[in-house]
């Protein structure tokens, strides 16, 4: 009886042991005015298996200073805190500290610590504290902050006229991923203008002969699209594309597709439908646009 309870008291331990609540808000010298941005963020839960870890300053470091025991990444998932092995680089022109683990990091929670750091030049009297941060890695991929599906299997995807839309998010799963890696070193933007015009064509594919929300659907995406392409920096706002984006080739990408968009276009013949004037155009865009150049 004796030796039962001690086991039952050992599990018992053991499972508190690793079921510890983990509070990813913990941090340390995260809001030093010296610091213009830390990637990922604190307490963030999406971050990519993928993801390198990166601190501006507003301050020059001396690069001399920096060893590659500066910064520590550890998963405290377990009990154990493993560290992970990676290297250091230091970018003079963006005043850059970044930290390029050498292999994808496994789904957890982890702590990134930075050393207080020596600085340059006029700032060399500055002194940047110590820094330490969580977040959480998730198995899902991500890309430039977006959680990607599944890439779907070819023949499944291709078996039905809509295919796989494993979010349920109006995309074929094909296609966000397609919009989404194709563009991630473009303003997040750019891929919400994707997203609109793949949602429209979606709609066209689903009802071919539901002419006019087709047609306005399609048009605000590329009212959207021709706005951050061309006419948008007379009305204050940022080029962000230098041509349309095309997505009828991945779209319609097998015959019943193409078959079924070719329907929808011959419903338009005879129509007349009004050109949308240019300051008119932004509205047309199906997402926050002034809460994503916000984010600038």
């Amino acid at each position: 009886m004796k030796k039962l309870l001690i086991c039952i008291l050992l599990l018992t331990y053991g499972t508190l042991s690793f079921s510890q609540d983990i509070d990813i808000n913990q941090s340390r010298g995260t809001d030093q005015t010296e610091i213009a941005s830390l990637t990922p963020i604190p307490a963030q839960t999406d971050v990519s298996k993928d993801v390198v870890i990166k601190a501006k300053f507003t301050v020059a470091l001396d690069p001399k200073s920096i060893q590659k025991n500066e910064i520590t990444l550890k998963r405290i998932t377990q009990t154990k805190k493993n560290a992970i092995d990676g290297s250091i680089t230091y970018n003079a022109e963006e005043k850059s500290l970044a930290f390029i683990p050498r292999q994808s990091l496994r789904e957890g929670y982890y702590e990134i610590s930075i050393k207080s750091l020596r600085t340059l030049g006029e700032e060399r009297d500055t002194h940047i504290g110590g820094i330490k941060y969580r977040f959480f890695v998730t198995a899902q991929e991500v890309v430039n902050g977006y959680k990607l599906p599944p890439e779907p299997d070819p023949d499944l995807n291709n078996a039905t006229l809509l295919g796989i839309d494993s979010n349920d998010n109006g995309i074929r799963d094909d296609v966000e991923r397609f919009i989404v890696i194709k563009y991630k070193d473009h303003h997040k933007i750019v891929t919400e203008i994707g997203f609109q015009k793949a949602k429209a064509y979606q709609k066209i594919l689903e009802n071919p002969l539901n002419t006019e929300e087709n047609h306005k659907a399609l048009h605000d995406a590329m009212d959207c699209n021709f706005y951050f392409e061309t006419v948008a920096s007379c009305f204050g706002d940022p080029i962000l594309i230098d041509q349309a984006i095309e997505l009828r080739p991945i779209q319609l990408n097998i015959k019943s597709r193409v078959k079924a968009y070719l329907e929808y276009d011959k419903q338009l013949s005879g129509g007349v439908y009004e050109m949308t004037k240019a300051d008119k155009m932004k509205q047309k865009c199906a997402f926050d646009v002034d809460g994503l150049l916000g984010g600038e």
